[in-house]
């Protein structure tokens, strides 16, 4: 706690103007139990200690949020008021995140609960349960899963903008700038070459923990396998097999194994690796499924 002296010495009463106008706007203004102090917010924590690190989180959250609503075009007094429940369940979670990329990440769940532009199907209160149970590493990965299924997006994009002559753009697809998409594709592909390259060095995550990851992720219910193509022998007495009881058996036998691997394939997604490398492209066999996409939406990604 030492390290935090300085900001506690200084936090003061009221607090951070930034973050309590934050608070006040999410609150619709009018909400008795916030006032001008991040202080008032969370004064029924029990302990001091406790208290004052989640005051500093939850200032931190407030403060990342502005920038992201500025980023946005959208003023404070202009803002989205949230339901209390949702309000409380993004409050609370912002103010236990102690590494900066879980506050990020909540700061734009916040950000895009009070936006006016808020599209995300997936509810703010919903999405805070789900980021709340995220380590950071956990969350390091869905980002750059979410990155990669971004970048297949873009890339569809930009096939349709390359055959628009042939193959009209539907009217959503002509509000898009095309000039900036393929800027994006530029951005994008360099963030997800450089996401893998990290990931994949075991200095940074072992396979051991990847594993780990992984199946929070699947436990979760974020991220689905990829399918894998599955061949059967159309042809199996013409490639060595007897026909004869022996050889029937044999054929029946290697469809059945067949069978196993393919609804393991399909299925047993905890049994597969995380990471795959083909062609000396470093991906993985796993990708967002459509609650990740929501999820992913609802922060910000």
């Amino acid at each position: 706690m030492n390290e935090n002296k300085g900001f506690l010495t200084g936090l003061g009463d009221p607090a951070s103007d930034v973050a309590a106008k934050v608070a006040v706007a999410a609150a619709g203004g009018m909400l008795d139990g916030i006032k001008q102090s991040g202080g008032d917010v969370w004064g029924g924590i029990v302990g001091d200690r406790i208290r004052f690190w989640r005051i500093e989180r939850f200032c931190i959250g407030l403060t990342k949020t502005a920038g992201k609503l500025k980023d946005k075009g959208i003023p404070l007094e202009k803002a989205k008021a949230l339901p209390y429940g949702e309000m409380l369940a993004i409050f609370d979670g912002m103010s236990k995140a102690e590494e900066d990329s879980l506050s990020d990440l909540w700061a734009s769940l916040l950000a895009d609960a009070m936006s006016v532009r808020n599209v995300s199907g997936l509810s703010k209160k919903s999405a805070a349960i789900i980021l709340e149970q995220m380590s950071a590493d956990v969350a390091r990965v869905f980002i750059q899963l979410a990155k990669e299924d971004r970048l297949n997006e873009v890339n569809k994009l930009i096939s349709r903008f390359n055959h628009k002559e042939f193959f009209p753009l539907s009217d959503e697809e002509n509000k898009i700038d095309e000039e900036e998409i393929r800027q994006e594709l530029d951005n994008v592909k360099s963030e997800v070459v450089s996401g893998w390259e990290y990931i994949f060095d075991e200095r940074n995550f072992s396979l051991e923990h990847l594993d780990l990851v992984k199946n929070e992720l699947l436990r979760l219910n974020l991220i689905e396998a990829h399918r894998n193509l599955h061949y059967f022998d159309p042809e199996p007495f013409r490639r060595g097999y007897a026909v004869s009881p022996h050889g029937l058996d044999k054929v029946l036998s290697d469809l059945q194994d067949s069978i196993y691997e393919l609804v393991d394939a399909r299925t047993d997604h905890g049994r597969r690796a995380f990471f795959s490398v083909e062609g000396g492209h470093k991906g993985t066999n796993f990708g967002l499924n459509t609650l990740g996409r929501a999820f992913a939406q609802a922060i910000g990604l």
